[in-house]
């Protein structure tokens, strides 16, 4: 829940943590509204909390705090602008909780005071109104899990993980395809993943991203399997020589006419007829 910059479509998608303000300006609006004072006029509605049973031992939430949740945000019935019942984000829809933290120009103020002295592991319902949330007459819903506090930053979770379907520590288009299909918020304006994003990141060209070239969250170091397919591809003299934008030679057999070689662009969907049988790449 990040303001995002400018120029930052790749970090909105790959970030869950921007993709609610990415999305909408919602963060925005809320700025535009004056809603940086600490003390506000309006106040959280808390609906709900469920409390685990050692509650009293995990550590609180609280101003400046970190947290590590997943929640859904959707529009409230009593809202006096937008679609009630709208689902504006929904992290597990995404695959990945989110790290914030509990501050000013990083979450509005509605969280701030609604997640206040809220223990880790907890649940909570709650409803913000527009003077404390994002402005516009939008009255919102959270449904939010608290998954852990810390005084200090949380490693924020890999969604490189998410995106490897088959676990071979790459990922391919198909997986890429895969997870974004079903989240029409970032679809292009042709309804299609952002196909863009991956081809940005697909540095050596072979359509799989390893855990280097991936830009998105992916922790600290690679998975094992991951780290075995950079060093297997770091090994490839082949693939080392080859650039970013350069042309790939193809060699193909053709059905009794010898051997023919042929360039052909080095970009994935590169269509070969399939009564052309392949001897090498």
């Amino acid at each position: 829940m990040r303001i995002p910059s400018s120029s930052t479509h790749g970090a909105c998608i790959y970030r869950p943590s921007r993709v609610i303000f990415c999305l909408l300006g919602l963060l925005v609006l809320s700025l535009f509204f004056g809603q940086n004072s600490v003390v506000h006029a309006q106040s959280v509605q808390i609906l709900h909390v469920d409390k685990p049973a050692d509650c009293d031992s995990q550590p609180k939430a609280g101003r400046d705090k970190w947290i590590l949740v997943h929640f859904k945000a959707t529009v409230d019935e009593s809202s006096r602008s937008g679609k009630h019942g709208e689902v504006f984000q929904d992290s597990k829809e995404v695959g990945l909780p989110i790290v914030v933290q509990l501050k000013e120009n990083e979450v509005i103020p509605g969280w701030i005071d609604g997640l206040e002295g809220v223990c880790a592991k907890a649940k909570v319902s709650m409803v913000v109104p527009p003077e404390i949330g994002y402005g516009d007459d939008i009255t919102m819903r959270f449904d939010i899990e608290l998954l852990d506090v810390s005084d200090t930053p949380i490693d924020e979770p890999s969604l490189f993980d998410v995106l490897d379907a088959d676990k071979d520590g790459q990922i391919s288009i198909p997986e890429f395809e895969a997870h974004f299909k079903h989240r029409k918020a970032e679809l292009d304006e042709n309804g299609k993943p952002p196909m863009g994003l991956f081809m940005k990141d697909d540095v050596n060209q072979n359509a799989k991203l390893n855990w280097e070239e991936f830009s998105g969250p992916k922790g600290t170091a690679p998975p094992a399997v991951a780290q075995a397919v950079i060093d297997k591809e770091q090994a490839d003299p082949e693939l080392s020589k080859h650039k970013k934008g350069d042309p790939l030679k193809v060699k193909v057999k053709l059905h009794n006419d010898g051997d023919s070689e042929q360039e052909e662009d080095d970009r994935p969907g590169i269509n070969i007829p399939l009564d052309i049988p392949l001897d090498e790449l």
